[in-house]
């Protein structure tokens, strides 16, 4: 609905009402903002378990940004990983717990659009993308025995492929005249139980494992 606060203005005649609310007193320009100060991301530093962002100055998170669903991570790669936790204590670093992923290979953490503030709550200005490469640890033996004559317990410090793991070409015995391993079977997500040839009662052998890898695609 128009609203006639244009007339008896002297100079503005017949202006509208935008031109009106845009201009200081009559007609002369306002002054325009200043514009906020701007911060950057120096450095995405990428651990096993977890990343930190690095910022050129202290930085404080909204209830928003520390919420762990509004940040993510993309791939190409067979192997996600996600965010588990925010953690922004008031200084320059924002760590981000993180599910491990594929060592050496790419991802891209997107960052949340609003709530990365600095203490004066001028907020970041972006880029919310960046690239990493992925630092992954492969899987190890925890402990192998032999709980009688003809089998060995092999248990991995974390959950392996069972496709992989229950193949017995990739487990070789060595010493005392060396084993063979004649089947696999799996018994827990880490746990493996060898079928071999006969043990000798108190010799020493040594158990190789290769062409295994983890969840996350890393090899032991």
């Amino acid at each position: 609905m128009p609203f006639p606060i244009t007339r008896g203005l002297g100079s503005l005649g017949d202006g509208s009402l935008s031109a009106l609310l845009t201009t200081s007193g009559y007609g002369s320009p306002g002054a325009s903002p200043s514009p906020c100060p701007g911060f950057s991301l120096l450095a995405l530093n990428v651990y096993v378990d977890h990343l930190d962002l690095v910022f050129s100055t202290n930085v404080a998170l909204s209830a928003y940004a520390l919420n762990p669903g509004n940040w993510s991570i993309s791939t190409l790669t067979s192997y996600p990983m996600s965010v588990v936790s925010v953690s922004a204590p008031g200084g320059p670093t924002v760590t981000l717990g993180v599910t491990e992923g594929q060592s050496g290979s790419l991802y891209t953490l997107h960052m949340p659009l609003v709530g990365i503030n600095d203490l004066s709550s001028n907020p970041y200005p972006g880029p919310y993308v960046q690239n990493f490469y992925a630092v992954g640890v492969g899987p190890a033996i925890q402990i192998a025995f032999a709980p009688d004559g003809i089998n060995v317990q092999c248990i991995f410090n974390e959950p392996v492929l069972a496709s992989e793991a229950v193949i017995a070409a990739n487990y070789v015995i060595t010493g005392s005249g060396g084993l063979t391993v004649y089947s696999v079977v799996q018994e827990t997500a880490n746990s493996y139980l060898l079928s071999t040839s006969q043990q000798t009662p108190g010799a020493s052998y040594l158990l190789t494992v290769s062409n295994i890898h983890d969840l996350h695609g890393n090899p032991i």
